[in-house]
């Protein structure tokens, strides 16, 4: 029944495409759930914070090379 639930959730989330933005881009949770999130195409992601903390965490061990914003104040960068 659970994953029923979670099946529809993410395939309604699909079809919307929603902007999450996503505040504190240094915590490694935040990147892991940005990273699942884009790489499951479920929305499009914008991620803040310290431009040179974020940037280092997401290359030291994130593996997903698909579209993500990063955005630091006046300052985008897309990662992909």
């Amino acid at each position: 029944m659970t994953e029923t639930i979670q099946y529809n959730l993410l395939s309604n989330a699909k079809k919307i495409q929603k902007h999450i933005v996503l505040p504190e881009g240094n915590d490694d949770r935040i990147l892991t759930a940005a990273s699942q999130i884009a790489e499951d195409k479920v929305a499009k992601i914008t991620i803040l914070g310290d431009p040179e903390k974020v940037n280092k965490r997401w290359e030291e061990w994130l593996e997903y090379e698909g579209e993500i914003i990063k955005s630091y104040g006046n300052k985008e960068t897309i990662h992909g």
